[in-house]
């Protein structure tokens, strides 16, 4: 096809951190370009946190079109990110007595990468 655009692709790397997810341009996993995380200031006696480790097996290996990725919040219950064709769910819980907030903050970072011009010494 004359003038076609081909579809951007990402892919989400497992690692070992319970804190954030990674996405990469490639399979390669050399150029991250989308991390989710979450952030929660903890209080006397509560834990908030999004349990990464309940994400669908699916997600590593599905290719996410860059374009159309999103993240949406599930209220009372996490969040999911995806893409036109496809959502994952990230539950998200607060161990607690009932007294103090359950609110987590979900952070995503977009990377950009840029090339610099050589500049001799």
């Amino acid at each position: 096809m004359v003038g076609a655009q081909k579809v951007k692709n990402m892919f989400l790397k497992k690692t070992n951190s319970e804190y954030y997810l990674r996405f990469y341009k490639s399979e390669d996993y050399y150029d991250e370009i989308v991390t989710i995380g979450y952030e929660h200031e903890p209080d006397c006696c509560e834990y908030n946190y999004a349990d990464f480790s309940q994400i669908d097996e699916e997600a590593y290996h599905y290719n996410f079109n860059e374009k159309s990725f999103r993240i949406e919040t599930v209220e009372d219950a996490g969040f999911r990110f995806g893409d036109e064709k496809r959502m994952f769910f990230v539950p998200c819980y607060s161990e607690q007595n009932g007294y103090y907030s359950s609110d987590i903050d979900i952070i995503v970072t977009r990377v950009y990468n840029s090339g610099c011009q050589m500049k001799e010494r």
